[in-house]
């Protein structure tokens, strides 16, 4: 069986990083954003161990065409948590 699929945004740090790290932990395949380099920035953050980081800057509209493009590839996802905000 596959697992589900689950995107959060904004899943680097706060709220956002403990509802990827709970996903994770209750064995769902996380996909998680941030804005810059989120990938190396999350090595050595245990708890976030396997989620899938896509960079993404919202309030820049290339950065967001790539994203959709990204997801459509990976998707369909069974969740998605919309966290990222300023």
């Amino acid at each position: 069986m596959m697992k589900k699929k689950v995107l959060v945004t904004g899943a680097t740090r706060g709220i956002g990083r403990s509802i990827a790290a709970g996903l994770l932990r209750d064995g769902y395949t996380v996909y998680g954003t941030g804005t810059h380099r989120s990938e190396e920035r999350s090595k050595g953050l245990f708890d976030l161990a396997g989620v899938v980081w896509i960079d993404v800057d919202f309030a820049e509209r290339v950065s967001v065409r790539e994203f959709l493009k990204r997801i459509s590839e990976v998707g369909p996802f069974y969740g998605l948590v919309n966290n990222a905000g300023v």
